[in-house]
């Protein structure tokens, strides 16, 4: 598979030429392709499905921008970018304003679709749009059936493609029944998912609920090759964040002073809660602190959350408190800091979120630091919450293995737990244990006496 991918991650395409050149005016700073950029492009004009997994700042929206420009270039045809947040619609628009290439692509929303009467121009290359869009509101959803029947639609793109089944199966449905709907009515049709994490089963199970066959990466040179839309091709590259620090803190009364300390610097900071409350306490304490903070979660109307972001964004705030959705797509390089005053709910969560800190990589400082109950132990609520919405997930998400992600990244290190059990249990720390004995073996995890929690953490420091 390696030698595969190294055929398709090359210029030896009859559009590689064009491809470089679209490139940079894509990607301005870039002279060339970045790790899997290439294979992802070549994958996609050669018609194939793909899985994309790139990590946090590897580029992954030119993988699906650049193939659609050519497409649009060629064929006339456009790619549907489905994704999750309007914020992330917002954030695209704003990056091809500034390219230069605002008039390629159209945002879909409740006020913006074309009619029959007002057909899309030969420019549009992208349609971008979320699930509930294309499926509730009746223009857009015509939009779909026509550009279908007119054989005018090259690709549909699943943006954060991990948001399909941890979303679709609790609060957003309409992402299942999405699929259904390209499944039935779009089957000829290729689909790229693209995500920074995902595990074995996410992967498989998004194949299966498209109705797509999980393939090995082909050698482009032998016919029998050829592509097929309903083949879904692999691709992955797992970047050794070096530059990057992993940090676990005791999270105590005082955490809150504990994170301004931290924080004082004024650097940029993402901070993440595990509640709309929670988001609205911490940035109002970090601000009695004198820090600028801001919270950001579901609760608070568009534009509330629309001024937040572009605080932070524009740097006139430094530090944003958001729940999960905060950070997909967001287009800034420099933050420094990472910290999760709530454990996310499932490992690749954590590994999306803390991803975002640091994505350029000569940042030589940039810093993850969780402040998880490693050794103080979590509140009755903070347990309850995330017991009550892990337990409502389908077991293909919650079984994902710690030995899957590689050792390196420092996630099993952690002196009071086993290095081979599930990240999906929480550390059955002395306050916590009565959760433990009364939900049973969540994750796997060792129980290490007090003594020896300080032994290891003594032995450590040595």
């Amino acid at each position: 598979m390696v030698r595969h991918l190294a055929k398709w991650d090359a210029p030896a395409f009859p559009w590689s030429t064009v491809a470089r050149k679209v490139l940079i005016a894509l990607s301005p700073t870039s002279q060339a392709f970045r790790p899997c950029q290439e294979a992802a492009v070549n994958l996609a004009l050669s018609g194939f499905s793909l899985f994309l997994q790139l990590p946090t700042g590897a580029g992954k929206t030119v993988c699906f921008q650049l193939p659609s420009l050519l497409q649009q270039r060629d064929l006339n045809k456009v790619t549907l970018v489905v994704s999750p947040l309007r914020s992330l619609l917002t954030d695209q628009k704003q990056r091809l304003t500034r390219l230069g290439l605002a008039h390629r692509a159209v945002f879909l929303s409740p006020g913006t679709v074309p009619t029959l009467d007002e057909p899309l121009s030969n420019d549009v290359a992208l349609l971008y749009a979320t699930p509930e869009l294309l499926l509730q509101n009746s223009k857009a959803a015509r939009l779909l059936t026509d550009l279908a029947a007119a054989d005018r639609l090259a690709r549909v793109v699943l943006d954060e493609a991990h948001c399909v089944l941890e979303w679709g199966n609790s609060f957003r449905p309409t992402y299942l029944e999405f699929a259904r709907h390209c499944r039935h009515r779009l089957p000829h049709l290729p689909v790229t998912f693209v995500t920074a994490t995902a595990s074995p089963e996410i992967v498989s199970s998004t194949a299966n609920l498209f109705g797509l066959d999980l393939a090995p990466l082909p050698d482009p040179h032998i016919p029998s090759s050829q592509a097929n839309a309903s083949t879904l091709v692999v691709l992955q590259h797992m970047l050794d964040r070096t530059n990057l620090r992993l940090q676990v803190l005791p999270k105590t009364k005082a955490v809150l002073a504990h994170m301004a300390s931290l924080l004082k610097r004024g650097e940029p900071a993402i901070v993440y809660v595990l509640s709309q409350k929670d988001a609205e306490s911490v940035a109002t304490g970090l601000m009695a602190f004198g820090l600028q903070a801001q919270p950001y979660h579901a609760g608070m109307s568009n534009p509330a959350r629309k001024r937040a972001q572009q605080l932070w964004m524009s740097g006139k705030v430094s530090i944003i408190c958001a729940t999960v959705a905060f950070g997909m797509g967001i287009d800034r390089a420099d933050v420094r800091h990472v910290i999760h005053h709530s454990l996310p709910m499932s490992l690749s969560s954590y590994m999306q979120q803390i991803g975002r800190a640091g994505s350029v990589l000569h940042l030589p400082t940039a810093r993850w630091k969780v402040m998880p109950p490693c050794r103080t132990g979590w509140a009755a609520g903070n347990m309850h919450a995330i017991l009550h919405k892990r337990r409502s997930r389908p077991c293909g998400v919650r079984n994902e293995r710690r030995g899957r992600i590689p050792r390196r990244v420092g996630v099993t290190r952690h002196a009071g737990c086993r290095g081979n059990g599930n990240v999906h249990g929480l550390p059955p720390t002395h306050p916590s244990l009565a959760f433990w004995q009364q939900h049973g073996d969540l994750g796997r995890w060792r129980v290490l006496p007090e003594l020896q929690l300080r032994r290891a953490h003594a032995k450590r420091r040595r």
